[in-house]
């Protein structure tokens, strides 16, 4: 029946038809392959451009963190710190945590800490690492969750370098500082602030 059909069908009909078949028989072929190449070629570039973006955020990153433990050196080593620590008396007495929600005296005006890094909360220790002074504007969670824990602690987190760590689950980048004695360079206090990412 079928054999029957096809003879009463004109021999061009059957070339066209023949040839779709065969036209979409190897455009199947070819377009499996090629689909495999294209796709290797766009996991190529997205691995590429992936690796790209991966050391740009580090450079920022870097760049962010140096900048961060210089604005650190240098409200350390402010006069106004330098004065403040040393009218305290922190060396004999044994006075409670100081919590302060407006700008304190050690630290400069609002317009200088704006070109600074942004910086969540700072802590003030005594030259023997016992936490004397907080200040932040809003109360923080990550600040409470940091002031829980022993002094020691916060020093070995960060002595004199920045680092980036975690209490209670949230990553936060913290660095110290020696607030010195101009004349003979004893530490008498230590500023440490701190930047949690939300």
């Amino acid at each position: 029946m079928t054999v029957r059909f096809l003879r009463h069908i004109p021999i061009e009909i059957k070339a066209v038809f023949f040839s779709l078949l065969i036209g979409l028989a190897v455009w199947s072929v070819l377009d499996h392959f090629q689909s495999r190449k294209l796709r290797s070629i766009f996991d190529a570039q997205l691995d590429a451009n992936l690796q790209a973006q991966a050391t740009e955020d580090r450079l920022i990153f870097d760049k962010y963190v140096r900048s961060f433990g210089n604005s650190a050196r240098l409200l350390a080593s402010q006069k106004r710190m330098e004065d403040y620590v040393s009218s305290t008396g922190w060396l004999s007495a044994a006075d409670s945590v100081v919590r302060r929600q407006q700008l304190p005296p050690w630290l400069p005006r609002p317009s200088v800490l704006r070109s600074m890094p942004s910086i969540h909360f700072f802590l003030l220790l005594g030259p023997h690492g016992r936490l004397r002074e907080i200040f932040s504007s809003r109360p923080d969670e990550v600040l409470e969750n940091a002031v829980k824990q022993p002094n020691n602690l916060l020093q070995r987190l960060s002595h004199s370098q920045t680092y980036l760590s975690s209490i209670g689950g949230t990553p936060f980048l913290i660095t110290s500082e020696g607030v010195r004695n101009g004349d003979n360079g004893e530490i008498k206090g230590l500023l440490m602030p701190c930047y949690a990412h939300r």
